[in-house]
C-alpha cells in the first residue's frame, strides 16, 4: 500500500520579471521561444515529523542565441504531510516526489 499524501502549504517565494534591455525584436513581429529551465528538489522537513518540503525553480536557460524579451525566475515552495511513517523512507519519498511535482507543475 502506498502512503497517502497531504498538500499542507504552498507559496511562491520568489517570482521575478525583469526586461532584458539586449533583447531586439525580430522583424515581421514574431514572438521567440525562449528556453526554459526547471528543477526540482525534495527535503524532509527536521523539525515537522512526516512533512517533506519540495520545490520547482524555473527560469530562463540563458544559452538561447538571442536574448529573451523577459529574464525570469520563479520558485514554488510545498509542504506535503505523509501518512505513512512506518513505510520506507525511499518509497515515501518517491511518492510525495511524483504527487509533489504534479502540483507544482
Amino acid at each position: 500500500m502506498q502512503p497517502s499524501v497531504q498538500l499542507e502549504e504552498s507559496c511562491f517565494d520568489l517570482v521575478s520579471v525583469e526586461t532584458s534591455p539586449e533583447h531586439t525584436p525580430e522583424s515581421g513581429g514574431r514572438p521567440t521561444q525562449p528556453a526554459i529551465e526547471v528543477t526540482v528538489n525534495l527535503a524532509t522537513v527536521d523539525d515537522r515529523p512526516g512533512v517533506c518540503n519540495s520545490t520547482l525553480d524555473s527560469g530562463g536557460k540563458g544559452d538561447d542565441c538571442e536574448p529573451p524579451p523577459y529574464r525570469l525566475s520563479l520558485r514554488t515552495v510545498d509542504f506535503y504531510r505523509h501518512s505513512d511513517d512506518e513505510g520506507p523512507e525511499a518509497e515515501v519519498a518517491r511518492v510525495v516526489g511524483v504527487n509533489g511535482c504534479s502540483v507544482l507543475c
